[in-house]
């Protein structure tokens, strides 16, 4: 007889299986200062590098209000991540950073005096488009709270596949306030160097 954690398993799998072959899983970059001179900006921002399914950015790139952005420190357990959700209409991308190791760090010491820049681009599309994220003291003290510098892959890998097989339901992050929960939706998993060097 199955155990739940083998069948867990077995249906994050499925999920991960079935968003990466409808095109919408993606691996992202978590870029030092140093990558910030593409966003024209010159003042040491740290940035988010992702593809994103076509149909997303060409919404984005056509929307002349701010996009809706929501953020917040996400806890599961005893793993941490930081989630950005960044949406138009009812079309939304997400991104999840686990808050573990030493550039992770080394980027929140900064994040709440500078933000965070999202570079995002897609296949076939050559205008991409780059959005800065504002981050309060107050989130940045809480993803500061909720870091660890544990970056074994063995710890880290699973409970991302488990955080991101759960962010792919529409409905499992909070969307802000007036904005409609989305309909579309796509991920991008951000892990830092750490994990595997």
């Amino acid at each position: 007889m199955p155990t739940r954690r083998a069948s867990q398993s077995a249906s994050v799998s499925t999920i991960i299986s079935a968003a990466e072959q409808q095109g919408l899983l993606f691996d992202g970059e978590l870029g030092p200062p140093s990558a910030g001179e593409a966003t024209g900006s010159s003042d040491g921002v740290w940035s988010i590098r992702s593809l994103v399914p076509r149909a997303a950015l060409s919404l984005f790139l056509g929307e002349e209000r701010p996009c809706v952005m929501t953020s917040d420190a996400l806890g599961l357990g005893d793993d941490s991540y930081w989630v950005i959700g960044y949406q138009v209409a009812d079309t939304q991308h997400r991104f999840v950073l686990p808050l573990v190791g030493a550039q992770v760090a080394e980027m929140l010491e900064s994040v709440s005096s500078k933000g965070i820049v999202l570079q995002l681009r897609a296949d076939g599309i050559e205008t991409q488009h780059h959005a800065r994220l504002d981050v309060s003291r107050e989130l940045a003290a809480a993803l500061r709270a909720k870091h660890t510098h544990d970056t074994s892959p063995a710890t880290v890998l699973p409970a991302m596949l488990l955080t991101t097989a759960g962010l792919l339901r529409p409905q499992s992050l909070r969307p802000a306030h007036g904005t409609p929960i989305p309909k579309n939706v796509s991920v991008t998993g951000v892990l830092p160097l750490d994990v595997w060097s």
